[in-house]
């Protein structure tokens, strides 16, 4: 009598091929309370454990014996759950693997791209739902699990401010060109409240440069812009003459006193002060 079977571990299936030969009749003995009577049976064990296989095979005439021992493990069971609070496209999710009686992994993530790290970390580039397989084994079975994970586009934040500079007092324009969205919250770095629509108008009360932040918001994910903008004090206009009356030919001396001015402008001249001017009839 001739019995092959996997020696050391087993763990699913018992693969048996009878090599007897001059038998007609057989007895099999699983050491587990099991037998069989068929030539090349099937077996499976409910609990690990090390359990001696008896093969009796007989005709009419004599009979024969032989045990071989096998070594039963734990059968590997598949499981993972990830961080579902990070499902957004572009964002990392972590895969946790809650597997037993595994010692190999294979994770597809059905977007083209394979793992075989026990807990991997992985970027979804596009929204949309993703079968995730996870395949264990122990290096004689194998279980998988199929997970479908929902990722979320991420919108992608973009604005123009309509001008970069402007005056105190001036109403700032600025051109949402955010994709993808669904809320925008605009902060105008002035300590205003946050103001949500897609196309925001805001005046300054002060001078100086201010940083606008826009987060454009979809669901649970988000994305983020900012850009800064100039307010400068409204100039006026001042300036003082040495005289108040002069005849023609006379000069007079100008002095500008202008307040908040980066340059003057006169029909005569655009020095700062210009010095004297002559005026003829």
């Amino acid at each position: 009598t001739r019995l092959r079977t996997v020696t050391g571990v087993q763990t699913c299936a018992l693969p048996i091929s009878n090599l007897s030969f001059n038998a007609k009749k057989y007895f099999w003995n699983f050491s587990d309370g099991t037998i069989s009577k068929t030539k090349n049976p099937k077996h499976k064990y409910s609990l690990p454990g090390t359990y001696s296989v008896t093969l009796i095979a007989s005709n009419s005439y004599s009979a024969d014996t032989m045990s071989k021992t096998i070594v039963v493990v734990p059968d590997p069971v598949a499981s993972f759950s990830y961080s579902k609070s990070t499902s957004c496209s572009g964002s990392q999710i972590k895969f946790i693997n809650t597997s037993s009686n595994a010692t190999t992994y294979f994770w597809d993530f059905q977007d083209g791209t394979t793992s075989t790290d026990s807990s991997p970390t992985h970027t979804f580039t596009a929204g949309g739902t993703y079968k995730v397989k996870l395949k264990v084994s122990n290096g004689v079975c194998e279980d998988s699990i199929k997970q479908s994970i929902k990722v979320t586009s991420t919108p992608s934040a973009s604005f123009e401010i309509v001008p970069s500079a402007l005056c105190l007092g001036q109403p700032l324009t600025i051109h949402n060109l955010s994709s993808g969205g669904k809320q925008y919250r605009w902060y105008f770095g002035d300590g205003t409240d946050t103001v949500i629509t897609r196309t925001p108008r805001h005046t300054y009360s002060s001078p100086g440069r201010y940083l606008i932040t826009l987060i454009a918001v979809l669901g649970t994910c988000s994305d983020t812009a900012s850009d800064s903008v100039i307010v400068y004090p409204v100039p006026q206009a001042l300036f003082s003459q040495n005289k108040d009356s002069i005849c023609a030919g006379d000069s007079v001396a100008f002095l500008n006193m202008s307040i908040n001015a980066l340059r003057s402008e006169e029909h005569t001249s655009e020095l700062q002060s210009p010095y004297v001017i002559s005026y003829a009839v």
